[in-house]
Parts: C-alpha cells; structure tokens; sequence
C-alpha cells in the first residue's frame, strides 16, 4: 500500500525504524495541516536532504558536530486537482510535471516546515526544490557566491604600445588563488575549492592565446634579456585603427565536497571573469621614426 512504500523510502533517509509500517490496523495520525486544504493546479522519489531556512552561514572550517535542524523534502503524487492528504505516495516526478511538494522535520504526518506543502513544477537534477529550504547544491552555490573573484588585471610587456615583431609578455597582475569556503546549514554543507585554470587572451586580431605556465610572469626591466616567458604574443601587423580590441579571460575550476558526495571531492563547474582591452601596436620604423 502507498504508505508502506513512503515509509519504507523515509526510512532510508532517516535511517530510523518505522513501527508497524505496512499494517493495515496501522493508525494514521491526521496530518499537521488542514485536512481541508486545496492546492488546485493549472496544467520523484528522492528524499532531498535539506536544513531549515535561515541557517545557511560561511564558516572558515566545517565543524562537523553543528546543531542546525535536519529537514526532509519529497515530491508527492497528485492523482486529482484536489489534494488530498489522506494518500500519497513519494515518487521520482518528470521534469516540467506539476506534483505536490513537502518539507518536515521528523516525519512527513509530523512537525511540517512553515510554508509547506506546494504545489510545484519538478525541477531539472540540478536545480534546488522550491521554497526556501537549504539542500547541499543551494549551500554550494553560496559557498561561491561569497568568493570574491577578482576581474583579470594585466600587464603587457614591453610597457605601453605594443611593437610589430616584438614579442609581448602577457601577465595577470591579479589574484589567482583563492581559499576553499565552506557554507554550511546543520546537517547540509558544502565546501567549494577554486582552482586556477587558464588565462584566455583575445588578442583583437582573430589570434587567442591560452596560458596556465606563466600567467602571471612579467617582465623585468633589470634582469636583461635571458628573461622568458611561456604567455607572449608577437604581433605581425598593425591595426587599420588606433588599437586592436582585445580581452583577457580567466577561469576557474570549483571543485566541492558536501554532506552528498561520502567525502569525494567532485566537479561542480567553472567561474570566468573578463577585461576588455584595447592594445595600441605599432611598426617598428614608426617607433624609430
């Protein structure tokens, strides 16, 4: 029956004993709402694992003994345009289908979350479930969120206008390296670690130049010329205007780890932040000249 089968999935979630699931004497509290409640709509299971609204907080080291309160989540099946509460069975929904969408404390007849139920579009994997509780993908994001990344600052060598034939030394003047965050909610954490990946440099003529080895390596003008660098460019031509527009792209990789990933660290994506540029480059004989 479909309370042997949400129980049974609570459990698992929970990882605490269901007495007398499944039995068909089983006496069934009246659920925490009102029982006449409607929710009429205009046109699955995964037990999320989510802490309470408001408990979210960016802390230097996870502390691992945190007292925040738990809260469950599950999508609920809807089998009429009336609710009804009597029934109902936690599900794996289709993405875009309206089903009915529940967040408690300790049990789903018990201690609801203020605001629940809803009635609510299943989301894609990767989105958060509606409403504003907290699951380990939202404290990600505000894990992010709070790394203050800087847009690329840079250095072209030699300084000022850019020479035809000449190589030009590309640097970024900025910060790289950040810290790993940790947000964390109770039981819901995530700890996202940046990781420099590359400097894209557009250098306004069609050309791209990608550089991790010496991205940040610039030129010094009292260490004569067996100076190198792995980021240089060396124009051909001048432009037809003033200057060639061009940019410098940095990007990162965030690797986390949350209450969800059993310790592993995981990808999760990439932050790119960007500067235009407009680099002057002239002839050699009209630098002479």
């Amino acid at each position: 029956m479909r309370r042997f089968v949400l129980i049974t999935l609570l459990v698992l979630a929970i990882a605490s004993p269901a007495n007398g699931a499944g039995e068909d004497d089983e006496e069934i509290p009246d659920p925490p709402w009102e029982p006449d409640t409607e929710i009429v709509l205009e046109n699955t299971e995964l037990v999320i694992t989510a802490a309470e609204p408001g408990t979210l907080e960016i802390v230097e080291t996870r502390n691992p003994t945190t007292t925040g309160r738990r809260v469950y989540c599950g999508w609920f099946d809807i089998t009429s345009q009336t609710i009804d509460f009597d029934i109902y069975e936690v599900i794996v929904g289709e993405v875009g289908e309206t089903y009915l969408f529940s967040c408690w404390y300790t049990g789903p007849w018990i201690d609801p979350l203020a605001g629940y139920p809803v009635a609510a579009e299943y989301p894609e994997p990767t989105d958060p479930p509606p409403g504003d509780v907290i699951t380990a993908s939202v404290a990600a994001r505000h894990a992010i969120e709070s790394i203050s990344f800087e847009p690329p600052a840079v250095e072209l060598s030699p300084a000022g206008e850019q020479v035809v034939g000449v190589p030009s030394w590309l640097a970024v003047t900025s910060e790289l390296a950040y810290p790993e965050v940790t947000a964390e909610a109770g039981a819901v954490f995530a700890t996202a670690r940046p990781v420099f990946d590359n400097v894209t440099w557009n250098l306004g003529n069609g050309d791209q130049l990608a550089c991790i080895a010496d991205a940040t390596t610039t030129w010094d003008p009292d260490a004569g010329d067996s100076q190198t660098s792995a980021c240089s460019y060396t124009y051909q031509s001048s432009p037809d205007g003033d200057s060639f527009a061009g940019s410098a792209t940095v990007t990162w990789n965030i690797w986390q780890i949350t209450n969800e990933t059993n310790g592993a660290e995981v990808f999760w994506g990439t932050v790119t932040l960007a500067t235009d540029l407009d680099i002057a480059v002239t002839e050699l004989q009209a630098a002479i000249r």
